[in-house]
């Protein structure tokens, strides 16, 4: 396998495995919609193998770039195209493009998911607050940044 056609299949190995993060991103977002917490732990867990799979394609782009003497960021991906005959560094750039455009995508998608995650969590916790009957009682911080009430006033379990 020429470098070429080397970084060519590392660059549809990850559009691939992005395109497989989308969908798993959206259908977190649906079961986080639902509060299926039983899905959203069985997607968790495809995630972070995805996860895992794109980090070891980057890592493989990185290696591939550092052999051929330059940079592993965004100047050496583009100095590389640069080597290349202008027919497949236009090829190979637009490739690129379409890339960055599916990393921004995921990107969005796990802020949506973030803010769904964020949402609950606020839910949960002015339910609990009440039942503890703290409502509009004092927050602190605890040394793992957690909101902690200071006067426990009239706990709905002891009624």
């Amino acid at each position: 396998m020429t470098h070429q056609e080397r970084f060519s299949s590392l660059m549809q190995e990850a559009a691939i495995l992005l395109d497989q993060l989308i969908l798993l991103l959206e259908e977190e977002r649906s079961s986080l919609s639902q509060n299926n917490a039983a899905l959203t732990q069985t997607i968790l867990t495809r995630k972070t193998e995805l996860l895992t799979l794109l980090e070891q394609n980057s890592q493989q782009r990185n290696q591939f770039l550092a052999s051929q003497g330059l940079s592993t960021d965004d100047s050496g991906v583009q100095a590389y195209f640069k080597s290349l005959t202008q027919t497949v560094a236009k090829s190979y750039a637009e490739k690129w493009q379409v890339l960055e455009e599916k990393l921004e995508n995921c990107k969005a998608e796990n802020l949506i998911n973030g803010k769904i995650i964020h949402r609950s969590r606020q839910q949960v916790d002015v339910l609990l607050n009440l039942l503890q009957g703290n409502s509009g009682a004092s927050k602190i911080y605890t040394e793992n940044g957690q909101a902690k009430s200071v006067n426990r006033q009239h706990p709905l379990a002891e009624a």
